[in-house]
């Protein structure tokens, strides 16, 4: 996998692109771990880098966010699955280079806007569903989670966003998140 990977890392954004969709498994059930083969070790090398090189640690984030990115578009994964991943590149990121050097795709204030576009209800909503949520249908709890979840990298994420309003939102959805199943 290590060779496909560097082989990747060298290709441009279409031939890439191309590469990805042609090797894909045809067998829609295969998809998302063929996928997620290639977006684990592209996360690694970003959240625990073999290089203290932080351009080329941002190179191999850029492969990783277009990669999360891809594997969106063609179904392979969720939206939900990928805005996560995508926030803890993010995070990484963020960490080591110069604003100007992150690839747009993780973008702090980016990826939080997406990340929040994941949840299924707004804040308010979930607030009034998380009273007594234990009481609630089961598919309410899932909706609940599903938003918990999304919460846990922006947690770590929301000391690099830039826009205010979206900061206050993003810390709005924090202090509600304990109360979420």
């Amino acid at each position: 996998m290590t060779n496909h990977l560097t082989e990747l890392l060298a290709l441009d954004d279409a031939d890439r692109r191309t590469w990805l969709l042609t090797r894909q498994p045809d067998d829609e059930s295969q998809r998302a771990n063929w996928w997620l083969a290639l977006v684990e070790p592209l996360g690694t090398r970003v959240t625990d880098p073999e290089d203290d090189d932080p351009a080329a640690v941002l190179r191999w984030a850029r492969l990783a966010a277009t990669t999360l990115d891809l594997a969106r578009e063609t179904g392979a994964l969720d939206a939900r699955e990928v805005a996560n991943r995508t926030a803890w590149l993010s995070l990484a990121t963020a960490r080591i280079a110069d604003r100007t050097d992150v690839p747009p795709l993780l973008e702090p204030d980016t990826v939080a806007r997406r990340s929040l576009a994941t949840i299924a209800l707004d804040r308010d909503a979930a607030a009034s569903l998380a009273e007594s949520w234990q009481d609630r249908p089961r598919d309410d709890i899932r909706t609940l989670r599903a938003a918990k979840n999304v919460l846990g990298p922006l947690g770590q994420l929301v000391g690099h966003l830039r826009d205010d309003e979206l900061r206050a939102e993003v810390r709005a959805w924090l202090e509600l998140a304990p109360r979420l199943p």
